[in-house]
Parts: structure tokens; sequence; C-alpha cells
């Protein structure tokens, strides 16, 4: 059996003149020092909003897909606006412009005639999400203004009407078929 040379002795008093709550530190209490104390944790850093991995994907695959779909002859008017003035679905509307069915004059005057205004596309819209190969996936990008980047998420039934926002089934689903 070990002896020990000095009997224990108690460090604090049985009886605190102060409760627990009052004698921790605490971040919103007027005496925290925002550094790590002794025998206190440290402070937590705040949680990425975006990680490593996805913040080089966007800037290496994301923006130059996006820069270079803006650039396209096609895409440099938003399509929500143009959908949304003639009634032609994504489909239908993207179709036309491959076939050069859809000249910038005809455009004009169906705006006019409609007193409706053309806008130039600034931002890009996701109608079957973000996730994955989605992110830069341009089968699935719609140019849009400003006005028109929160109209489908916003009415979402006449989006998914003419095409710009896919089923709950399909958000952020890559097709079986690419």
């Amino acid at each position: 059996m070990l002896r020990r040379k000095k009997p224990l002795q108690r460090k604090t008093s049985l009886r605190n003149k102060k409760p627990f709550w009052a004698r921790t530190k605490h971040p919103h209490s007027a005496n925290w020092d925002h550094q790590k104390a002794k025998g206190e944790l440290a402070r937590r850093k705040p949680m990425r909003k975006v990680s490593r991995a996805r913040a080089k994907r966007i800037k290496t695959e994301y923006y130059p897909a996006n820069n270079a779909y803006l650039s396209l002859p096609e895409n440099q008017y938003c399509h929500l606006c143009i959908s949304r003035t003639t009634g032609m679905t994504r489909d239908e509307m993207m179709r036309a412009f491959e076939k050069h069915q859809f000249s910038m004059e005809m455009l004009w005057t169906q705006f006019l005639l409609a007193g409706a205004q053309l806008s130039r596309s600034t931002e890009i819209h996701h109608c079957r999400g973000r996730a994955g190969k989605l992110l830069s996936d341009h089968r699935f990008f719609a140019s849009s203004c400003r006005n028109c980047r929160e109209w489908p998420h916003a009415n979402p039934r006449e989006a998914r009407s003419l095409q710009f926002l896919a089923s709950a089934a399909e958000w952020n689903t890559v097709p079986k078929n690419s």
C-alpha cells in the first residue's frame, strides 16, 4: 500500500459564494477575453460555406463554362424574358435558336408589340440544379437577367410548364442518358 507524504487537500471550498453559471466565463459576458484561457476550450472557427474542393471546382470549371455560355449569340438576351413574353417553352426556344428561325429583329418586334423590354442576360439559371456534374452542364443552363433570376423559384408551377424548373423528382439528379 502506498502512503502519501501529504494529506489530500480540497482546492475549492464546499460552498462557493457564486453559483456555477456565474463562475464560468461565457463568450457573451463582459469578461470574455477571446483567447484560450487556462482550462477553457478554444473557440471554434465557423464552418466553411463552400468546401475547398468545391471552391476550386467552381473556379476552374464553372466560371469558364458560365462565361462561354453567356458569350454565345443566342444567350445574349434573357431566356426567361423571351419565354414569358412569347409563351414558348425552353426546348422550343432552343430549337428555334439552333435552326436560326429566331432572329433578333423578330424578337425585337415581338417585344415591342407586347410592350415588354428585352433584357441582356447577366446570370445563369440552373434549370435542373447545381449538384455534382450539373454545376457546369450547359444543357441545363438558361441565361437570365437580374430581374428574372428569382422568378422560377417564386413561380414554380409556371416555370415548370415553360421548362425552366425541373420537377422535384428530377431536381439535382443527372439524367441517365448523359
